[in-house]
């Protein structure tokens, strides 16, 4: 498995669309910058608000969204699933390794991510904040990343359900777009639920990860039990009762 690894994740990191992706992320972080900087005068509190959202509004799909057709379209198109099975790799080990492979092109993007920001903001003088920063960014976009990963696992049920990454990729993109969590929220407002103040999208992985990032770490252990352990197992269960299309 660690040939396969090491394969998948140079595959990934070479891949064209993932490239220019990371190309724009880069070109859209330096904008932000410059029109912090110079039209709104903002400080470096400015700046790290900002780039906290653009990581939470944008990168959660510009990253995931190549991460996950990198790692799962091409499985299927070029037939390198079926060819690992072939060599003798379980069905189990293959979804494994690459939710693993998700996971660590995740962070490794994300954590890529923050370093390039804060050299972005001490080039345009918030250099006296970039300890504060670094350590801001750093818990910030981990939760960005368990984002990714969380909603990714999902989508993941759909992919090998039914061999097909399209299905799966818009999944993922209705869940990290906040389309389900915008739908969820306005369930508040249904009699039902505003008489007994309940929040249905507080169930959602992002609002979750929010409550964790803000202290609450207990919260972490029913986030990976429903949004990742469950999912994976499903995935596995169904996979394993799925014929192979060769």
């Amino acid at each position: 498995m660690r040939n396969t690894y090491r394969a998948d994740l140079g595959r990934v990191l070479r891949k064209p669309s993932f490239i220019i992706m990371n190309i724009i992320n880069i070109i859209i972080m330096l904008i932000a910058a410059i029109i912090i900087k110079t039209v709104m005068k903002g400080d470096s509190n400015m700046f790290a608000g900002a780039f906290s959202i653009i990581g939470d509004m944008v990168f959660t799909l510009s990253i995931g969204i190549p991460i996950f057709t990198t790692i799962f379209a091409d499985d299927f198109n070029s037939k390198a699933m079926q060819a690992s099975i072939g060599f003798g790799l379980s069905r189990t080990k293959l979804v494994l390794c690459r939710f693993i492979e998700l996971v660590v092109l995740s962070y490794l993007v994300m954590y890529a991510y923050v370093l390039i920001i804060t050299l972005i903001g001490c080039i345009f003088g918030y250099g006296s904040a970039a300890g504060d920063m670094l350590f801001d960014f750093f818990k910030n976009f981990s939760g960005y990343s368990l984002v990714i990963i969380c909603y990714a696992a999902i989508a993941m049920i759909a992919v090998y359900a039914l061999q097909n990454a399209t299905f799966g990729l818009v999944i993922y993109i209705l869940l990290t777009s906040k389309v389900l969590g915008g739908i969820l929220a306005g369930l508040s407002f249904v009699p039902f639920f505003a008489k007994h103040n309940i929040n249905p999208s507080a169930i959602i992985a992002s609002e979750i990860i929010i409550k964790i990032l803000g202290g609450k770490v207990l919260y972490l252990i029913p986030l990976l039990i429903g949004y990742v352990v469950v999912p994976l197992f499903i995935t596995i269960t169904v996979f394993k009762k799925k014929e192979l299309d060769f």
